[in-house]
């Protein structure tokens, strides 16, 4: 492969103006300068061996969410946050369906003077939008711009100073609070649940898999708050319930039809639950509400 050379697929311009978007389908471009090797979008979410082996990997994340898995390491990298690894040996990734994000790869023939540095920030976060973190965010935006027809003079040139200005935020302090990304992820679930309650597959399994997290790691965010990713969905599908119950305009609906509506098909299932939460049964509570108005 060439110092500047292409990977057929999708050209890179056109991946950028999908993301002025809401919905678009991430693709997968390459190019490679001299020692640094770029991938936006990696196909399938693993990126094979190169040689030589690269020594750093820079995730930028544009938009969405990644979890990077690099052998024993295990780092979740929201919308506009950098991350620097080191090495890639087994690298995966697995992002949310509207992710775009930038991978680059760097060998020792561009990070040897920096080594140290970058070392020394394995798995760090970065907010991409503050301080020097925003410069880089800035440069990497302009190369996936111009991914297409970018054909330096001097390729390596390109690596070693992308690297030296990584080398320059390995100095500073990281901006990115490990519970922004929690926070983040759990009211992604939340507003996800929200917009699936009818839904029959709708659980934990297939909310992480959306937001592109591990189960285990969904779990854990909900804990966090004294909760379980399967109570809060039947604590909303059960608000719902009561709120259409409580509403005039649904008077002509059965109860069985307003619990169908919010996932709970079960009539006496909803019964039992309802009255567990509120007191009452749903047609109790119902009455009470027609009395009330």
């Amino acid at each position: 492969m060439t110092d500047a050379a292409i990977d057929a697929g999708p050209s890179a311009s056109s991946v950028r103006a999908h993301t002025a978007h809401s919905h678009w389908l991430p693709v997968a471009v390459r190019r490679r300068y001299g020692s640094l090797t770029v991938d936006l979008n990696p196909r399938f979410g693993v990126l094979d061996n190169q040689s030589p082996p690269p020594t750093h990997t820079v995730i930028y994340v544009l938009r969405g969410q990644v979890t990077v898995a690099a052998g024993l390491d295990r780092v979740e990298v929201g919308g506009e946050e950098l991350c620097i690894l080191q090495g890639t040996e087994g690298l995966q990734l697995r992002q949310t369906p509207d992710a775009l994000v930038l991978v680059l790869r760097l060998t020792e023939a561009a990070t040897s003077p920096y080594r140290t540095a970058l070392d020394s920030v394995r798995g760090t976060r970065w907010d991409a939008t503050v301080s020097t973190a925003s410069l880089v965010a800035h440069l990497l935006d302009g190369l996936v711009g111009q991914l297409d027809d970018y054909k330096p003079r001097e390729p390596h040139r390109v690596a070693f100073n992308i690297v030296s200005i990584l080398a320059l935020l390995c100095s500073e302090k990281p901006t990115c609070n490990p519970a922004d990304w929690k926070n983040r992820i759990r009211e992604a679930a939340k507003d996800y649940i929200e917009h699936h309650l009818s839904d029959l597959e709708l659980g934990p399994d297939s909310i992480a898999r959306e937001l592109g997290v591990s189960t285990r790691t969904l779990h854990r965010l909900f804990q966090a708050e004294g909760s379980s990713v399967s109570r809060w969905i039947r604590h909303r599908r059960l608000e719902n319930c009561r709120a259409d119950l409580d509403n005039s305009y649904y008077d002509d609906d059965t109860v069985s039809s307003i619990g169908s509506r919010w996932g709970l098909w079960d009539a006496a299932n909803l019964s039992r639950l309802f009255k567990a939460d509120y007191g009452v049964s749903p047609r109790q509570y119902r009455e009470q509400a027609r009395q009330q108005r």
